[in-house]
C-alpha cells in the first residue's frame, strides 16, 4: 500500500493484501454519491459486496459504455 489517503484512513478498515493491495471495509449509505465515488476510482476499485451494490454499480458501468459504443468511434 504505497499510497493511502490519509483522510480515508479514518473511515475505511484497511487489510493489506498481496503486493501493493489492500481490501477495505466501510459503511456507507446507498445512494447516487456512493456509486459516483466508486465510478470516479475507474479500475482502482472492485465492490465486492453486497451484491446488489455489485449489480447496480455494474448496470451503470454498462449504460455509460454503451454510449460510446453506439456513436461508432
Amino acid at each position: 500500500m504505497a499510497y493511502i489517503d490519509q483522510e480515508i484512513e479514518r473511515y475505511v478498515e484497511l487489510k493489506p493484501l498481496e503486493g501493493d493491495f489492500c481490501e477495505g471495509s466501510v459503511k456507507v449509505q446507498d445512494g447516487p454519491g456512493l456509486y459516483f465515488w466508486l465510478m470516479q476510482r475507474a479500475y482502482n476499485v472492485q465492490v465486492l459486496a453486497p451484491q446488489a451494490v455489485q449489480e447496480k454499480l455494474v448496470r451503470m458501468l454498462k449504460n455509460t459504455l454503451s454510449l460510446y459504443e453506439q456513436s461508432g468511434e
